[in-house]
């Protein structure tokens, strides 16, 4: 049980599931039954592995994110010098955009909204988003007639 629980807890599928069914259901996939049959006992086993992959995700994710938390400015370096940010004006398709970056940027896990507000406020993104913005303005400034 331990191995599939091993095995589980590096299955990309597993680790970025957002719910404790597509968990299951990417778990059963990996490892379905061997005689095809609905097997309790299988299953069982297969939830007690996936039990125990659920807790050593969630302690990876933790350590993942405290270590980039403790290093906002390099990742904010990263994300703008990625370009990630660029031609997105409104604030939830920022949010989605930092999202995806830093569940690609850990190998899956999702960040909790704590860790993307962080990185939004960073110094250096709030700068280039008041430079997208002002450049905003000019071209809107430029393209009416006055």
């Amino acid at each position: 049980m331990k191995r599939i629980a091993g095995l589980l807890q590096q299955m990309p599928a597993v680790i970025s599931a957002g719910s404790h069914s597509l968990r299951c259901a990417a778990a059963e996939e990996a490892f379905p039954p061997l005689n095809g049959n609905d097997d309790w006992r299988h299953r069982r086993l297969l939830q007690q592995a996936l039990a125990l992959a659920q807790q050593a995700i969630q302690k990876d994710a933790a350590d993942i994110y405290r270590t980039i938390e403790n290093a906002l400015d390099d990742t904010a370096a990263r994300l703008l010098n990625q370009g990630i940010l660029d031609d997105v004006h409104d604030a939830p398709a920022r949010r989605i955009l930092v999202t995806d970056f830093l569940t690609e940027l850990t190998g899956g896990h999702r960040p909790k909204p704590r860790t993307v507000t962080l990185l939004l406020g960073r110094p250096a993104v709030k700068e280039f988003l008041a430079q997208q913005k002002s450049a905003a303005k000019s071209e809107a400034q430029q393209a009416l007639p006055l």
